[in-house]
């Protein structure tokens, strides 16, 4: 990368810094843009030279959501998972790290689709992955044989889905819980209300 990229770039995340801190104090309907190119010390111009517009900005900060999350590293990991507690932990892992490095995010991007379809659409699709997500876990479970006999897969992927949701997570991070305390939480239950003796905590 040339000199001139590097500060390009660094301008662009200093841009999206400004928008991600101003979007969350204010919202994303009161925060303009001459506000956002205030806080980043730059032109109104060079916002629209180097992202484009507000919702462009909302946008590319959906981009960021699975990367300062640890998304994709972790979903390889669970892949390649071989124990039931693991897949579990992993997945757990993923809610955790979305609400902890990106919960500001989530917060204003869900603010912004009340009027950017596009911003809705890629609310609703990282709505999907969560579902594929665990529904990915909960075949592994079934296919290493540690699901309880009762639950069905498609059972299994809806409790997953459920306890790892964004509004549980709110709910029990809201009551006071930490994040190591939450983690820790998520994975006794999950793991109790999924695996079989055979696979589960002793």
């Amino acid at each position: 990368m040339s000199r001139r990229q590097r500060q390009a770039e660094e301008t662009r995340q200093d841009i999206l810094a400004a928008a991600r801190a101003l979007f969350v104090e204010q919202g994303y309907a009161r925060a303009a843009v001459a506000d956002i190119a205030e806080r980043a010390g730059v032109a109104v111009q060079t916002i629209y030279d180097s992202v484009g517009s507000k919702r462009a900005l909302a946008m590319a900060l959906v981009e960021t959501i699975d990367e300062q999350a640890a998304v994709p590293d972790l979903a390889a990991q669970i892949a390649t998972a071989a124990q039931p507690e693991q897949l579990i932990e992993l997945h757990v892992r993923i809610t955790r790290y979305i609400q902890e490095r990106c919960g500001d995010v989530v917060a204003a991007l869900e603010s912004a689709a009340v009027l950017e379809p596009d911003v809705q659409a890629a609310l609703a699709e990282g709505n999907r992955r969560h579902r594929a997500g665990a529904e990915t876990v909960a075949g592994r479970l079934a296919e290493l044989g540690a699901l309880r006999a009762e639950l069905t897969t498609t059972e299994a992927a809806s409790l997953i889905e459920a306890l790892t949701s964004a509004s549980s997570r709110r709910l029990l991070l809201g009551n006071g819980l930490s994040f190591d305390a939450y983690e820790s939480l998520l994975n006794r239950a999950l793991q109790r209300l999924l695996l079989n003796e055979r696979a589960g905590p002793e």
